[in-house]
């Protein structure tokens, strides 16, 4: 094919409208040279369509499908594919598209429903970003709150600041500083326990405020480090841990290697009373420790009965697991713990738990426990 022919054929093709508006492609062309244009042609659906109708009276469908096989069609949606597809089937004489026709119809109602449920859902999604976007400027709003708040609580710590360095005898303030570069521990310790009275509250928070309470008592070197108010939960010392935390100490606060809160460490020295204010304020009862114990796992292993109870009924996770997937229940099992045993049973604790390896509380009980267990009384 020259390539003038060529160009002339990509020339009707691009205005082929002109001659299907006029109704005269069939008279004007022969069925070879309709084929060599139609490779050019790009129809809409309706232009198609039109097409295939005044084909009817000249060619057969033989001949019309030999014109339109390499035609291009622009299809938007489902409606124009059926469309081309029943003309097609009829002008071509195609019954086998019936099938293929009926199957799309179906798709095309169930497409329709399936726009209707996201419609369905994007109206609900606009409900939910809508809240959202409410909730993040409900929280933007509080952000600023807090911001005012905590500047506020820094003037009044200043202001405080003011009026303890005023009001607190000069007598205080030398030995608070020759404390702080004491070696000293129990020098230290002894300064706050003298005045954690109530009377002398504003002796402990300048000295908590000049971070005194965070010397360190360092037993041995296998042990860690204990600053003031981590030893006065060891040592049980009640009135030492309110006034440590009510001048700012955090009550939270863990050790550097295992990761012990004063919680834990009240708990592992079965000082009950320290345990409950501890809990009556807030201490997380589900902190973990380097081993992945709680208070409830420690107490359970040390066999304090007494904390067990009083964490269950604060609402302990009894079923909380340590880094061997030990439960209390197994714990005080293994350390033969047997009224810790009894009473986790009777508050529900799972009799057949295991641990990493797959022992159950029979398996590694001690001999009083696993008697229990194995006669069920």
């Amino acid at each position: 094919m020259s390539q003038e022919l060529t160009q002339n054929f990509e020339y009707i093709a691009a205005n082929i409208k002109d001659y299907i508006d006029e109704n005269k492609l069939f008279d004007t062309f022969e069925v070879e040279d309709i084929e060599k244009i139609m490779k050019f042609a790009n129809f809409t659906t309706n232009d198609f369509t039109t097409l295939l109708k005044q084909s009817q009276p000249t060619v057969d469908a033989n001949t019309l499908y030999m014109c339109i096989r390499n035609t291009h069609i622009t299809l938007h949606n489902y409606e124009d594919v059926i469309s081309i597809l029943k003309s097609i089937k009829n002008y071509l004489k195609l019954a086998l598209l019936d099938g293929v026709i009926d199957f799309l119809i179906q798709s095309q109602k169930d497409g329709s429903n399936s726009s209707e449920e996201i419609q369905k859902l994007q109206k609900e999604l606009k409900t939910i970003q809508d809240q959202k976007q409410q909730n993040d400027n409900d929280i933007e709003l509080l952000k600023s709150q807090v911001s005012q708040i905590s500047e506020e609580r820094n003037m009044l710590k200043r202001i405080n600041k003011i009026i303890v360095d005023q009001n607190i005898p000069k007598r205080f303030l030398k030995e608070i500083e020759k404390l702080k570069s004491s070696d000293d521990f129990e020098r230290v310790y002894k300064f706050f326990d003298g005045h954690s009275s109530k009377e002398n509250e504003i002796v402990i928070y300048k000295a908590c405020e000049e971070g005194l309470w965070e010397k360190t008592l360092e037993i041995c070197y296998w042990q860690e480090p204990e600053n003031v108010l981590q030893v006065a939960c060891d040592r049980g010392n009640l009135r030492l841990v309110e006034s440590l935390i009510e001048c700012g100490c955090d009550k939270e606060i863990k050790g550097f290697k295992l990761k012990e809160t004063p919680l834990m460490h009240a708990t592992q020295n079965n000082n009950l009373e320290v345990v409950k204010y501890l809990v009556s304020i807030g201490a997380n009862k589900e902190a973990k420790d380097r081993g992945g114990e709680t208070p409830l796992l420690l107490a359970s292993k040390e066999g304090f009965l007494d904390i067990v109870q009083y964490l269950v009924l604060a609402g302990a996770d009894i079923e909380a697991k340590d880094n061997g997937e030990c439960t209390p229940f197994l714990l005080a099992s293994y350390f033969d713990h047997l009224d810790i045993v009894k009473y986790l049973l009777s508050v529900g604790s799972n009799k057949e738990a295991k641990d990493r390896d797959g022992n159950t509380a029979v398996q590694i009980a001690g001999i009083k426990v696993r008697e229990y267990l194995m006669g069920g009384n």
